[in-house]
């Protein structure tokens, strides 16, 4: 049986907060049929829908409201609730070392689920697997990366730019996911990243020593080939990659990831100024709120690099 990986990422535009990136790796019956359809028993991309919601993000969860149906839905399709924000961010590939120098992490304690009803999302992935094992599909790995403002900074420094990080980001999730197939062919589907439209460059340097194949360049898709041992492999940067149900549900763990993120960054703040005003950290109320905690941070020697991203 064939593959199918779908990545997509939360707080690209913030200078506040992680850049998260998530890629889930599906083992599927053929690389045609709408996985929507498939699997519409269990699954939905209607946001109002009382079956587990996969969507874009954006559409499925706003800050001004709760966070419950994005929680849900995303526990609804992995099982398992951790216990906290260490056990959440171990489950997805991308544990929390002390090395990382995030001193806003150090003590920080944060239970889960924030929102969800266990026994509703219990449910819902008993019918998500039934559903599956009908449609002779599995969902067989989710990995996040989360780049913390110093790695950015740096990355920015080195690459020239944050699409490029997006991409190479990217592309190493891919290359990990990429090592659980097994001998069939694999399409890749990522939402475009930062409105470029040439990846050629960057596939070659970080996915395969084969010759990269050029299908198609332009505003609305970009599609590349490859050959090698025996397998057929494709990938496709799209303007709506959401629509693809492997990307929506990488949109819908990146965005839940970021937001457990954000709870803890506010926390610790508020831990030194109770009257602060939280943030989302995009680039208007991130400059309030940096201006906010400026005399904190002086005290507390953090040095604005190590929290400010630079693009």
């Amino acid at each position: 049986m064939p593959y199918l990986i779908g990545t997509d990422e939360a707080g690209y535009g913030p200078n506040l907060g992680p850049l998260v990136i998530t890629g889930t790796l599906w083992k599927v019956p053929n690389l045609t049929t709408e996985l929507f359809d498939l699997l519409a028993t269990a699954i939905s991309p209607n946001k109002t829908s009382d079956r587990i919601r996969v969507c874009d993000s954006k559409d499925l969860y706003q800050s001004s409201g709760s966070i419950a149906a994005l929680e849900t839905s995303i526990f609804g399709l992995l099982g398992d609730i951790p216990k906290n924000w260490k056990q959440l961010v171990k489950s997805l590939g991308c544990p929390y070392s002390n090395k990382r120098q995030e001193v806003w992490l150090a003590n920080s304690q944060l239970k889960l689920p924030l929102k969800a009803d266990r026994h509703q999302a219990s449910a819902l992935h008993e019918l998500f697997q039934t559903t599956c094992k009908s449609a002779n599909i599995e969902l067989v790995s989710v990995r996040t990366a989360t780049v913390f403002a110093n790695q950015f900074n740096e990355q920015v420094a080195i690459q020239g730019n944050k699409a490029t990080v997006l991409s190479s980001t990217t592309l190493n999730i891919v290359r990990k996911l990429l090592k659980s197939t097994k001998r069939e062919d694999t399409k890749i589907i990522c939402d475009k990243h930062g409105g470029r439209s040439k990846y050629a460059g960057v596939l070659q340097h970080h996915l395969t020593d084969q010759l990269i194949r050029t299908d198609e360049e332009s505003l609305a898709t970009s599609r590349y080939g490859w050959l090698e041992n025996g397998r057929d492999f494709n990938i496709e940067f799209n303007a709506r990659g959401e629509s693809s149900l492997p990307v929506a549900f990488a949109s819908m763990v990146s965005k839940y990831v970021r937001e457990v993120y954000m709870k803890l960054w506010n926390q610790f703040w508020l831990q030194h100024l109770p009257s602060l005003k939280p943030t989302k950290g995009y680039p208007q109320d991130a400059k309030r709120f940096m201006a906010d905690i400026e005399s904190v941070r002086d005290q507390l020697e953090i040095s604005r690099e190590s929290v400010w991203r630079c693009r």
